[in-house]
């Protein structure tokens, strides 16, 4: 099979290169062979005197990629296991046999995601109702892990919660706030078609969003008509803005316990921010 056949089949892929500082980047694997070692002409070079000239290198074959020792000194351990030949999967390690050395992760940038968003409607031309919008909510999270998968900033990632917290609830503005010591720093702030939007224009008051990092819960989470009396309202502010729906939930972070469990972290400052949106024109789906 001829190699351009065989690299269409396997999709691009990526290494994350942990240095022996812990500083990372990601390097494509291109092109193949894709060879690994301490000399320079490598496509891969680990400057570090304990790695061999030549000490591997990843191939293409039968559409996979195999990581295959070059006949090095330490040999190649992946997820903790020296082998010879390796088929990789996304998220194996791979390390080079000895401590405090480069440490690499593999990853199929995001081929299978891709592959199942092409196969779904744009945002733009999806239906709003029934299995359009669903289609649509799914296209939404697909994107938060495909950019979980493949994105390398943080803002990144941050820009596609927002993002697709705004299209699953049909909200019209969306905002992410971070703790800052005792203040929140706003961290994204666009509107539901991706445009940015100005840190003025969030306009209700920083101790609301400051009450729900407090009280760690959902502090706004509201469909409101202003019209239909006997509508209570949490803060005259936010009703005078004339908001029909508006959710303000708190960031929490997650501690991974034994095997697949999990636990919420108790304290209030395990609550890193806080994610709000809101709608002016429609009611947006806060379920």
């Amino acid at each position: 099979m001829a190699p351009e056949a065989v690299s269409a089949t396997a999709g691009p892929a990526s290494l994350v290169v942990v240095d022996p500082n812990g500083h990372r980047t990601r390097v494509e694997i291109k092109p193949v062979p894709f060879k690994i070692g301490r000399q320079a002409d490598n496509q891969l070079v680990l400057r570090d005197s304990r790695a061999s000239r030549n000490h591997a290198q990843i191939l293409l074959e039968n559409g996979q990629y195999v990581i295959e020792d070059s006949g090095s000194r330490h040999g190649i351990y992946v997820n903790g296991t020296r082998v010879e030949r390796q088929i990789l999967r996304t998220s194996d390690r791979v390390e080079f046999g000895v401590p405090d050395s480069y440490q690499l992760i593999f990853a199929l940038d995001g081929a299978e995601l891709k592959r199942l968003m092409e196969q779904l409607p744009a945002q733009e031309s999806a239906v709003k109702t029934g299995a359009g919008a669903s289609l649509a909510k799914l296209r939404a999270v697909l994107e938060v892990a495909r950019t979980l998968q493949t994105g390398f900033s943080t803002q990144e990632v941050l820009n596609a919660v927002v993002d697709a917290a705004l299209t699953v609830t049909g909200a019209e503005r969306g905002f992410l706030l971070l703790r800052r010591e005792d203040d929140l720093e706003v961290r994204v702030a666009r509107d539901n078609r991706g445009r940015p939007l100005a840190e003025s224009d969030l306009r209700v008051p920083r101790r609301v969003m400051q009450r729900a990092l407090e009280q760690r819960r959902e502090l706004l989470s509201m469909n409101f008509d202003p019209q239909v009396t006997g509508e209570a309202s949490p803060e005259h502010s936010v009703a005078d803005l004339d908001l029909r729906s508006v959710v303000c939930i708190p960031l929490v972070r997650i501690s991974g316990g034994g095997g697949q469990a999990t636990s919420v972290l108790s304290t209030q400052n395990d609550t890193v921010g806080v994610l709000y949106m809101d709608s002016r024109a429609l009611a947006a789906d806060l379920s």
